[in-house]
């Protein structure tokens, strides 16, 4: 290969590479050029995060989020498969409690204090124009238990009266 250029003859057209010969001074720094090529590269990767990225990024937090309640919806449907399955089970294994609730809740019959449909009940309330139930019990101040009697320590033992408690351990643990 003949050299392109008399003064470095080091250059090969593959690399474009002149070795260590001296460079000229607008050769060695950060040109416009360079810079341009930078910036480019700065916007395209910018471009790719906010148009691209991100907004992936998001739908898929969405879905996760989604996912979630999927599964906790699942979950409370095998819950009542599972309670589904135990009553066939048992109306199968002729479990006389198990007929009984069956009859009563095709015949919509209540035993005193039992409620099967909590929010058709609500609904009937307050149709019938009575005070919201659920409401009447949020703004009840919480119910108060019955009061334990006040009661006082018992009387220490005559014997044990001037001793130290270790000594009065230990005498109760030698007496029978």
């Amino acid at each position: 290969m003949p050299p392109s250029d008399p003064v470095t003859p080091a250059t090969t057209r593959v690399f474009r590479c002149r070795g260590l010969c001296p460079q000229l001074r607008q050769e060695d720094g950060l040109g416009v050029h360079d810079l341009l090529w930078w910036v480019l590269l700065l916007a395209l990767g910018g471009g790719w995060y906010f148009w691209a990225y991100e907004p992936q990024h998001q739908r898929n937090e969405m879905l996760e989020g989604r996912l979630k309640v999927l599964e906790a919806q699942l979950r409370a449907e095998e819950f009542e498969l599972l309670r589904a399955q135990r009553e066939v089970l048992a109306l199968e294994g002729n479990h006389p409690d198990a007929w009984e609730r069956a009859a009563r809740a095709k015949l919509g019959w209540l035993l005193p204090g039992e409620i099967t449909d909590q929010a058709e009940w609500r609904r009937a309330k307050i149709e019938a124009g009575e005070q919201d139930p659920l409401a009447a019990l949020r703004a009840a101040p919480p119910a108060r238990g019955p009061r334990a009697p006040a009661t006082r320590p018992a009387p220490p033992h005559p014997r044990t009266r001037s001793m130290s408690p270790e000594a009065a351990s230990r005498q109760a643990r030698r007496e029978p």
